[in-house]
């Protein structure tokens, strides 16, 4: 965790971990949501406008889970419950897709390994 001062504010900025997929940037009850790629434009964007806000700011990153959790109330299981079969039906696609994708063009075999026991999950592949 890194702890931004500025001339009169400061900001928090919690380190990413790999699995993280989004940045939530949060000005008091204030939140923005992006993709974890802009971790570091958050930071930056958030010492910029820290000393023009009266609350600090903080720069936090998260996994889906918890994105889903603080949008929606839910867990990730219940939200999921809830989404449409179309809906449900091309979420399997994109994954049956990006999961063949990362087992053919991988370099990194435990990537491809945890690819390949998804599709034998999904009954793709036996």
């Amino acid at each position: 965790m890194s702890i931004i001062e500025t001339k009169r504010n400061h900001v928090t900025a919690l380190e990413p971990l790999p699995e993280d997929c989004i940045v939530m940037t949060r000005i008091g009850k204030a939140r923005v949501f992006q993709p974890i790629t802009e971790y570091d434009a958050a930071v930056r964007d958030s010492v910029g406008l820290a000393d023009h806000m009266e609350a600090h700011i903080d720069v936090v990153p998260m996994g889906i889970d918890d994105f889903v959790r603080i949008k929606s109330g839910l867990t990730l299981e219940q939200f999921i419950r809830t989404l449409p079969r179309a809906v449900l039906e091309e979420l399997r696609q994109d994954s049956i897709n990006g999961c063949a994708e990362a087992v053919r063009y991988c370099d990194d075999p435990a990537v491809r390994a945890q690819a390949a026991a998804v599709l034998v999950k999904l009954g793709v592949v036996k």
